[in-house]
């Protein structure tokens, strides 16, 4: 008897496989005679839906075949036995087959050259093997191009997330608040703070080199007006960051408008004419975020309150 079960179920198992391949073609397909169809095939694991004892060879215990059907007979149910991080899908996935590669020359978010990586074999071979950014880590090539690992050479970058990094710093644009009532020059920490503030984090004011001519205010003829500081990254790499200069004030009566939706889509003016070169071709390069602000008091009018005001009015420090 367990001998015929097992036989029972290894037929079933057939005919469900039958079945799952077998490709019905609509009346529209078959009427073309440019069309052609292509038979798929799906692997499912199952497993029994109810596990039964063993039965007596007692004829009133069996099912009867003319009453009960087959498919309905809970000895042939059977249920998909489905991977749990992807419920939807029933087919059974191939892994992915990895190789070993090592690096001839420095790949963004990859690696350096030199560098031995394990990548999947067909982006792989599309993106790393034909360009000859890569070769196969054999034993004979790990041992060629193991000295390209330790090599120090100043043209290479310095980090394999530098390039990104690098352009996202050209594209950047930092907004510099500073001090509408008192006086003030422009310093690298006021640079660093500001950069902090638009998500950019400077380990030092080392890294920051201010332009030559040296920027002080408050003066409203630099409001919303352009700039640009340099950054040393990992010592190496120099990557210029625009800089837009904006006057502030904690008290609302000395608030200067900041539109920046209509400065930012304009042509930058810059603070200094040397400059302007520079700012003009990143300007057309490049596009800086968008911002907007309500309606507050024009330039003017905030000058003339400034020059209006008396002597007893409260410091405020910002």
């Amino acid at each position: 008897l367990k001998l015929k079960m097992q036989r029972c179920t290894q037929r079933l198992l057939q005919h469900f496989v039958r079945s799952t391949t077998a490709v019905h073609p609509s009346p529209l397909i078959c009427a073309s005679p440019t069309l052609y169809t292509v038979s798929c095939r799906s692997t499912h694991v199952v497993k029994v839906y109810k596990v039964h004892k063993m039965q007596s060879q007692e004829a009133e215990r069996q099912p009867d075949s003319e009453v009960m059907h087959k498919l309905s007979d809970p000895r042939y149910i059977y249920e998909d036995v489905v991977d749990p991080k992807d419920e939807k899908d029933t087919d059974v996935k191939k892994k992915k087959r990895m190789i070993d590669i090592i690096l001839l020359s420095t790949v963004q978010g990859i690696g350096r050259p030199g560098q031995v990586v394990s990548m999947e074999a067909g982006l792989a071979r599309s993106t790393l093997l034909l360009p000859k950014l890569a070769a196969y880590a054999s034993p004979e090539n790990v041992e060629k191009f193991s000295h390209l690992l330790y090599e120090d050479d100043d043209t290479m970058p310095s980090s394999i997330y530098v390039q990104k990094t690098v352009e996202r710093l050209t594209g950047a644009c930092v907004f510099v608040g500073m001090n509408v009532r008192e006086p003030w020059t422009l310093e690298p920490w006021h640079i660093r703070v500001a950069m902090r503030k638009n998500s950019i984090i400077a380990l030092s004011d080392d890294v920051i080199q201010l332009p030559d001519e040296p920027i002080s205010g408050p003066d409203l003829d630099l409001e919303q007006k352009f700039f640009y500081v340099t950054l040393t990254i990992n010592k190496r790499e120099k990557v210029r960051v625009r800089c837009l200069l904006h006057h502030i004030s904690s008290h609302p009566k000395f608030k200067l408008p900041f539109n920046g939706l209509g400065v930012l889509d304009e042509p930058p003016q810059a603070i200094l004419p040397s400059q302007q070169d520079y700012l003009t071709e990143l300007f057309n390069r490049t596009k800086i975020y968008d911002f907007s602000t309500g309606t507050q008091p024009t330039p003017d009018q905030v000058a003339a309150m400034l020059q209006s005001s008396s002597s007893s009015a409260p410091e405020i420090q910002i």
